[in-house]
């Protein structure tokens, strides 16, 4: 059973979020055949609202930040998946962050998602979120301030 990926990167004003949902894990979550580019393209507006329930990055201690979703794509490197990148505007700046995903784990238990940050190092492993786990806080690289 494949796992999702998110791939953060704090930029000046906000962050933005690499995320990689395998298509399989996706289907079965949203009980939707997406199968084909077609189907895929169909179900875009679906994708988008049911990411902005599902995803949230905002201060540790404060409301989730706008979020837009920058691209959607489909992606086959290690196996067929989603992939999207969803920027975050931040209101203020904050020391401290908290990443809300439930995407797929909500519906199938045995799913995860690997979290990790970009930063000047290359990529930094964060936490893995798994239900019933669905908030990971962490300290803000300050690299992007």
């Amino acid at each position: 059973m494949p796992n999702s990926t998110v791939v953060l990167t704090m930029e000046r004003g906000g962050a933005q979020a690499q995320l990689a949902i395998p298509i399989s894990e996706l289907e079965a979550a949203l009980r939707r055949d997406l199968s084909t580019m077609g189907q895929i393209v169909a179900a875009q507006p679906l994708l988008e609202a049911y990411l902005r329930t599902h995803v949230a990055l905002g201060a540790s201690e404060g409301a989730p930040w706008a979020m837009s979703v920058a691209r959607m794509a489909v992606g086959t490197d290690d196996h067929v998946s989603l992939e999207v990148t969803l920027r975050f505007s931040s209101p203020a700046p904050a020391q401290h962050l908290r990443l809300e995903y439930d995407a797929v784990s909500r519906e199938i238990a045995s799913h995860y998602v690997l979290v990790y940050v970009r930063d000047r190092e290359g990529l930094r492993a964060l936490g893995r979120l798994q239900s019933p786990a669905r908030n990971l806080v962490f300290a803000r690289d300050h690299d992007a301030e």
